[in-house]
């Protein structure tokens, strides 16, 4: 069985310009396959980060603010949103960057969620 990569042969002393476009689809095809692999390992990781947080030290205002950063690095809002959730419950006044963080995450989860409603509705 072939994998993709092994699927391109670039033979030297020949400029074959159809068979070369064919090779660079599907390089970008293989790409576009492990751009989905590492969100997918991204948004893993990051629960893992915040399990093993949450563990080794008790729930703070501090740790929770450092999860949120990483979440809105790793453009996982809806995580983002979760964190800043238990910021909130924490029943103290959120500070402007707190504020700004949360107004990101809910941002981006309302925008993928309209963008899935726009295309749906398009079907």
């Amino acid at each position: 069985m072939e994998t993709g990569i092994q699927k391109l042969n670039f033979k030297p002393g020949g400029f074959n310009g159809l068979a070369l476009g064919n090779q660079l689809m599907e390089m970008l095809r293989l790409v576009s396959i492990m751009q989905k692999y590492l969100i997918l390992i991204k948004i893993a990781l990051l629960r893992e980060i915040w399990k093993l947080l949450l563990l080794l030290s008790p729930p703070s205002r501090e740790n929770f603010i450092y999860i949120a950063k990483l979440t809105e690095q790793a453009e996982c809002y809806q995580e983002l949103v979760d964190v800043m959730k238990n910021v909130a419950k924490l029943n103290i006044e959120l500070t402007v960057e707190e504020r700004n963080i949360l107004s990101v995450g809910y941002k981006n989860v309302a925008g993928s969620r309209r963008a899935s409603r726009r295309m749906l509705s398009s079907i």
